[in-house]
């Protein structure tokens, strides 16, 4: 079923990130609503039960991996609010004290900066502002209690670790499965995505940036051509890329890239 989304205040976030619109105009979109606006501004969460609880205690909305955090801030306290990523003692107190209502937006950001609202005496004195939080150490303790050992934590490293860790029912039936490729909308998810690793392969590290860039591409992980989803996404030059499972890049693709290695000095 296809429905009509407005992205508006999305863009106008990414405008401020220093990304290009996402969408131009009014479009209809299948499935990737719900990660884009995830990736995005987050979603506010209406009860505690659009929360799902994972066996290792980590937090998930619709089969997706997710991190939570407070969407009014008030502002005496700007800057010492943090983000959760594990049902926590203090995401539990919440529950239990019925304060979660309404508070709280889901989110797969991994650049640590969320879009809030400042509070002073209860009115909102600056409206979705983008901030930069940090991970609830409570939630850390809890992931090491279950065996998550990184000594430096990150968004991307956690949602890594943690992205196959649930096992959602199949999104797709032999007759609603859709045919293998690419959204209508690719180049821009292409574009942010080379944007988000800042034009370097993520394998082997190598830097196309301007006229470069068209080296540079955006893999799906999982094969998938239709899954633009956060964590599907990966930048792979375009040699990393043709080793990917699966893949065999065009000829005149590879020999495109050796000639500009080639021109740059960083192969004979």
């Amino acid at each position: 079923m296809k429905i009509e989304v407005s992205f508006a205040a999305l863009d106008d976030v990414l405008r401020k990130m220093g990304v290009e619109e996402l969408v131009k105009g009014n479009d209809s979109m299948e499935w990737e609503e719900l990660d884009i606006e995830l990736a995005g501004k987050g979603i506010e969460l209406v009860d505690p039960g659009q929360i799902t609880v994972e066996r290792d205690g980590t937090l998930s909305h619709e089969g997706r991996r997710i991190l939570v955090y407070i969407r009014d801030q008030y502002s005496r306290f700007f800057g010492k609010y943090k983000f959760h990523v594990a049902n926590c003692e203090k995401i539990q107190d919440m529950k239990k004290n019925e304060r979660f209502d309404k508070r709280y937006v889901a989110s797969t950001r991994m650049d640590g900066k969320f879009v809030a609202n400042i509070t002073d005496s209860g009115k909102i004195i600056e409206k979705e502002k983008l901030i930069t939080m940090q991970v609830c150490g409570y939630c850390l303790s809890h992931l090491r209690s279950q065996g998550y050992c990184e000594k430096e934590f990150s968004l991307e490293k956690f949602f890594e670790s943690y992205d196959k860790a649930i096992a959602p029912k199949p999104r797709y039936t032999d007759i609603t499965a859709p045919v293998d490729t690419y959204s209508s909308h690719q180049s821009t998810f292409s574009r942010i995505c080379r944007d988000r690793a800042g034009w370097r392969c993520e394998e082997c590290g190598i830097s196309l940036k301007g006229e470069a860039s068209e080296f540079l591409h955006a893999h799906h992980r999982n094969g998938d051509k239709s899954n633009n989803s956060w964590g599907n996404l990966r930048a792979l030059c375009v040699e990393c890329h043709d080793k990917q499972p699966g893949h065999s890049l065009p000829e005149r693709d590879r020999k495109a890239f050796q000639d500009y290695k080639r021109s740059r000095g960083l192969i004979e």
